[in-house]
């Protein structure tokens, strides 16, 4: 990614969690180098799913002070993937971070976003989880013995979360 965006570039990643090393390794790099860092869940997307993109908005180019150490902790993340062989593409062991984590720690500003991000995520998806098991115990308790599909999709008060 590095290597290809222009100046003023926007970057989109579908990411599943927001608490691994690696992950937030990627939301560090994208805080560090463009102007927004936003976690988007689609509303498409079911709200019990995991799924959520990383969206970088203004990129602020090669002559930041820090890309070329950035750039550098990326390819060697990159460099540490193992390529898939006979074993399947999932063999291997993946690197455990994108960015050293004592170099995330340093940075109590992004620290403190990422964990308050976290938590809201935790929160909105056990809550639809609660939902949904509420729901199955609901139609269990009321003998229906077929099950009517129903998407019973509580509104959220919102889609996306500003990081940084």
């Amino acid at each position: 990614m590095l290597g290809t965006i222009c100046q003023g570039g926007c970057f989109v990643c579908k990411i599943f969690d927001a608490f691994s090393h690696v992950t937030v390794g990627l939301l560090f790099v994208v805080a560090s180098l463009f102007e927004e860092a936003w976690i988007v869940k689609p509303h498409h997307s079911r709200v019990v799913n995991s799924e959520r993109y990383l969206v970088g908005k203004g990129f602020r180019g090669t002559q930041r002070p820090c890309f070329d150490r950035v750039q550098r902790a990326v390819e060697t993340a990159h460099s540490l993937w193992p390529v898939p062989g006979t074993a399947g593409a999932w063999s291997g062991l993946a690197p455990l971070h994108v960015i050293a984590p004592e170099e995330m720690r340093a940075d109590a500003g992004f620290l403190a976003s990422v964990q308050a991000m976290t938590v809201t995520l935790c929160r909105r998806q056990a809550s639809a989880l609660e939902e949904v098991m509420d729901r199955a115990l609901q139609l269990q308790s009321s003998g229906e013995s077929k099950m009517k599909r129903q998407r019973v999709r509580k509104k959220q008060e919102v889609s996306s979360i500003c990081c940084w």
